[in-house]
């Protein structure tokens, strides 16, 4: 959809960068307040799965306002590590954006907040530890 993003982006402060070096992403994370990821489903029925795009700004410790199906359901906490709002409710998104850019101890209680759930929910070794229980109850199961 970028040629047509592009086009209804004609005359506005926009600008679509594409693929960028990790570096890139960190320091735009730096100095960011809030991430917003708004999803659509598309025509062919497929939408936004789990966006390691909003994993990686709250373990930056940057709020998150997205309408992304999976992961801002599972990846985010709604209303303490940012907000998800409803499908192509762009008010519902924008209210959300204005509350973060205006609220300064909301802001940083989101802030502390992503980056407390991020690390602890999804930091590699949790992962791999839950993985690992998951496997050790399967093996033990199947040999007793």
């Amino acid at each position: 959809m970028r040629q047509q993003l592009e086009q209804a982006a004609v005359g506005l402060p926009v600008r679509f960068l594409g693929a960028v070096p990790h570096e890139a992403v960190r320091k735009a994370l730096e100095e960011a307040r809030v991430v917003c990821q708004p999803s659509i489903t598309i025509a062919s029925g497929a939408s936004e799965g789990f966006g390691l795009a909003i994993l990686e700004a709250q373990a930056a410790g940057v709020p998150v306002v997205s309408s992304a199906l999976g992961g801002s359901k599972e990846g985010m906490l709604h209303g303490e590590t940012g907000f998800r709002f409803t499908e192509r409710a762009f008010l519902e998104a924008a209210d959300a954006l204005i509350r973060i850019l205006t609220d300064d101890r909301l802001a940083t209680s989101m802030s502390s907040a992503a980056r407390t759930f991020a690390v602890e929910r999804f930091e590699l070794s949790n992962c791999t530890a839950q993985l690992e229980s998951i496997y050790d109850f399967a093996v033990g199961s199947i040999s007793a």
